[in-house]
């Protein structure tokens, strides 16, 4: 089970939230459950979210909690 991957990037929390909004992106989960499903019989689930009200806050350890100073952090 992958962590929270938001679905835009005005749907994460932090600039450094998963995504899954981008072909590059969708690139790279797949190749990630290519690897587990070629080398294990495990199953793989991707919890899709959105941020909602506390959408674009800055990283932790730059200020858990407090708001981008700019735009959405792409």
């Amino acid at each position: 089970m992958t962590e929270m991957t938001c679905v835009s990037a005005d749907a994460r929390i932090t600039p450094g939230c998963a995504g899954i909004w981008s072909e590059e992106q969708v690139g790279a989960w797949l190749r990630i459950v290519d690897f587990v499903h070629g080398n294990s019989q495990a199953k793989m689930a991707l919890q899709s979210g959105h941020a909602g009200r506390k959408g674009s806050t800055k990283l932790a350890w730059n200020g858990i909690d407090m708001p981008l100073d700019t735009g959405t952090g792409r």
